[in-house]
């Protein structure tokens, strides 16, 4: 992170991905298309941009959950999660475009079929 709470993107990584992005797209079987360059660029920015968007909001939650177990106290450090709990904890940070209930859903029958219950 920098001074200003952004987090530093390796420029060179993005490159390399807008590159390989150009040399998929149709354009790159011709002469070099500037254009087109630009466009795979920016998608590389963006995609680089919400990679670092989501890290950092999955590094707030943490701490935000960390916080909160040491605002309860002493108990919160001597309970363990069950392999079951932590799974359905694990949900919470899924994508927005995965439904967490779906995957809840799924860990719980799982579990189930083996004859584990929370």
């Amino acid at each position: 992170m920098t001074d200003t709470g952004r987090a530093m993107l390796n420029r060179s990584a993005i490159l390399r991905n807008a590159w390989k992005a150009y040399r998929a797209s149709v354009y790159a079987r011709g002469p070099f298309d500037r254009i087109a360059f630009g466009r795979a660029l920016t998608m590389a920015w963006n995609r680089a941009k919400r990679a670092a968007a989501v890290e950092a909001e999955r590094a707030r939650r943490a701490a935000e959950e960390e916080a909160e177990i040491a605002a309860r106290g002493d108990e919160a450090d001597d309970y363990e999660f069950s392999p079951l709990e932590q799974a359905i904890r694990a949900t919470s940070y899924l994508p927005a475009h995965m439904s967490a209930a779906a995957a809840e859903a799924r860990i719980r029958s799982a579990y189930a079929a083996r004859g584990i219950h929370a």
